[in-house]
């Protein structure tokens, strides 16, 4: 057989091996959510990992039972009346269903009912985890948005530095580590099986009008070896994000600054 044809069929084995699918990708492809090849990136990567979490959980109403108001997922937050109050409580906080987003996955501690939460809905169990999430971090609640700093929830900054502590105190997680956003360590951390918990502020004209908490479960990347980033907001959806613009689908504005993680959780 000629040199040059050695050569190419041995070219095209190590290329065959090199673009063989990691097996946990392969099994998760299976369980992407519905709608996730809607952004243009993903029908062509060439490499998606996503940790199977398809809860879209919110701040507030979204009670599985209309008529039983105690079950929305801020159920158990102090009451508010007037016509600012959001199901007459306040917000649950984007920190306490970032937090309860993540334990759902790990199903960690025992003491909640987990069968008993949904993806797309809340019981009543769902909304005793997002209030105990909540008080672990010493939340501030407002109808406005509660944060687990001073301010409203809009300019607040939603500190995730006391995460941690939240969860090896109150949930009996083993290790959890707080620090800069790193995507080199957000990559290592899904493809070990863990999601991260994340949060970023907007700024505008140097000023952090607006900041959130969120979790992030998943990534892709594409043919130009661009990164993306699958982000479960705890609004009530989730979806693919550009890993450098870290953007809410139907939202105009970019989370740039601030940004932080939670990971090693386990």
């Amino acid at each position: 057989m000629p040199y040059k044809k050695i050569t190419n069929l041995l070219f095209a084995s190590l290329l065959s091996l090199a673009m063989c699918e990691n097996p946990i990708v392969k099994k998760d492809q299976t369980v992407l959510p519905p709608g996730i090849k809607t952004y243009p990136p993903i029908d062509s990567a060439v490499m998606i990992n996503f940790l199977p979490i398809f809860s879209t959980w919110d701040l507030a109403c979204g009670s599985c039972n209309p008529l039983d108001t105690i079950s929305n997922y801020n159920g158990l937050c102090p009451t508010y009346k007037g016509k600012n109050s959001i199901c007459g409580k306040a917000q649950a906080g984007c920190v306490a269903v970032a937090m309860a987003t993540v334990m759902h996955y790990f199903k960690q501690p025992g003491t909640y009912d987990w069968t008993a939460m949904k993806d797309s809905c809340s019981t009543r169990e769902m909304a005793r985890l997002m209030h105990d999430a909540g008080v672990s971090v010493n939340m501030i609640y407002d109808v406005r948005g509660s944060s687990t700093t001073p301010g409203d929830g809009e300019s607040g900054i939603p500190s995730i530095s006391v995460v941690p502590k939240a969860l090896l105190k109150s949930f009996g997680y083993r290790t959890a580590t707080h620090g800069k956003f790193s995507l080199d360590t957000l990559i290592r951390e899904i493809d070990s099986g863990r999601p991260v918990i994340v949060s970023a502020c907007r700024n505008v004209e140097g000023f952090d009008i607006f900041c959130h908490a969120w979790v992030i479960n998943g990534y892709a990347i594409d043919q130009k070896n661009k990164y993306h980033l699958f982000m479960n907001w705890g609004l009530g959806f989730s979806n693919w994000s550009k890993a450098d613009a870290w953007k809410p689908k139907g939202y105009d504005l970019i989370f740039s600054s601030k940004q932080e993680m939670i990971y090693n959780i386990k």
